[in-house]
């Protein structure tokens, strides 16, 4: 630090090449790609004392395909996403439990049939692999779900992975880069000129960085206030029932209800059992309400957990922007600003493509993939 004449105390700003506001498995993503490159002056910046401490540690770690109820602008986005994770997990030093085992999503019988069979039409129109089950085809998938009144669009191609592991490895492989992590570090103001910003102030540090990536997640719309951008992201909390048990193979894929909420076997052998979307603001107690929706549920698609007893929950809460899609691209306020938010439910899913994509936007300028879809200057940012 400085003191000017008049006393005050100046802080020398650090100067980065990227500095990535968010410690979350996007923000590592992003970071791990450009270091893969050979581009390692970056810093990433996390306001919690570990890293991936929200979302990224705390899901049911499912890798999901295009599917019917996510918002036909990301299917594609979901579809390169999927291919980049057998990659990773060959990649050294990444062991992060990748599974292909497969995605069940489970429908009621009904008046929206139809419907449901024009998205597979459409789906398998993109060379997504996805087929209606119904009665033995569907128990032959998986042998203790229920039957009764249900079919299910099933993607073998639906894969699990530990993100809290994944995240870790994203680290490491950083680190070993030279990648700087800056943990307990939060932004609290921003001073611009001409459109650019020119410096970051957080609790500990300030930076001039040439880049801000903004990845903070569901903290991205407050960050956003402090340059006078209205970013349209919110904290949606979700709930997660754990369930002890030491029988394996109970439940064999992810399974996601009527309701959107989901079943799921980790490698450890619990169960999982949660979804919920409450837009509550940063309320972490556990709403009681959902949690019994979770597991009435998920007795409806596993008749056998009626008998087994919750061990625990905890809530989360998933970046929410307007209509589940995410926002990624370049600012249209300010030059050096880039957005990487919004992604809610699929965070885990489009990790590796999103980094992928920004270190293409920051080092080429421009990204392989068309990303207009996702632009930030749909919210005049």
């Amino acid at each position: 630090e400085k003191v000017s004449r008049s006393g005050e105390r100046r802080r020398h700003s650090r100067k980065v090449g990227v500095l990535v506001i968010g410690g979350g498995i996007i923000g590592l993503s992003i970071a791990y790609h450009l270091s893969k490159r050979g581009y390692s002056d970056v810093t990433v910046i996390e306001r919690e004392k570990e890293l991936a401490s929200h979302a990224s540690g705390h899901n049911a770690s499912g890798l999901v395909p295009p599917r019917e109820s996510k918002a036909r602008e990301v299917w594609e986005l979901h579809a390169e996403g999927l291919k980049l994770f057998k990659g990773l997990s060959e990649a050294k030093g990444f062991d992060f439990d990748y599974k292909v085992n497969g995605l069940l999503t489970v429908h009621k019988i009904g008046s929206g049939h139809k419907s449901l069979l024009r998205t597979v039409q459409e789906l398998q129109a993109m060379k997504v692999d996805v087929n209606l089950l119904e009665g033995s085809e569907l128990q032959e998938v998986e042998p203790n779900l229920s039957t009764d009144r249900i079919s299910a669009l099933y993607y073998p191609d639906g894969a699990q992975g530990n993100s809290r592991k994944l995240a870790a490895c994203f680290a490491r492989a950083c680190l070993k880069e030279g990648v700087e992590f800056m943990k307990g570090t939060s932004a609290s103001s921003f001073t611009t000129k001409g459109g650019k910003i020119e410096t970051v102030r957080t609790n500990r540090a300030d930076f001039s960085p040439e880049t801000i990536v903004l990845a903070a997640g569901p903290w991205s719309g407050e960050v956003a206030s402090l340059l006078g951008l209205r970013l349209p992201v919110e904290p949606a909390k979700g709930h997660l029932i754990s369930v002890k048990t030491r029988r394996r193979r109970l439940v064999s894929r992810f399974v996601l209800g009527p309701e959107d909420y989901y079943v799921t076997q980790i490698p450890s052998g619990d169960l999982i059992v949660g979804g919920g979307v409450d837009l509550v603001g940063f309320n972490t107690k556990a709403d009681k309400r959902r949690l019994d929706e979770a597991w009435r549920e998920g007795v409806f698609l596993f008749p056998f957990l009626k008998s087994m007893k919750r061990s625990s929950t905890v809530t989360c809460f998933r970046p929410y922007a307007p209509g589940g899609v995410p926002i990624l691209g370049k600012s249209g306020r300010y030059s050096n600003l880039i957005f990487a938010t919004g992604h809610h439910t699929s965070g885990i899913t489009l990790a590796p493509i999103t980094g992928l994509l920004m270190s293409q936007l920051i080092l080429d300028g421009q990204t392989k993939s068309n990303i207009t879809p996702f632009s930030p200057a749909r919210f005049s940012c």
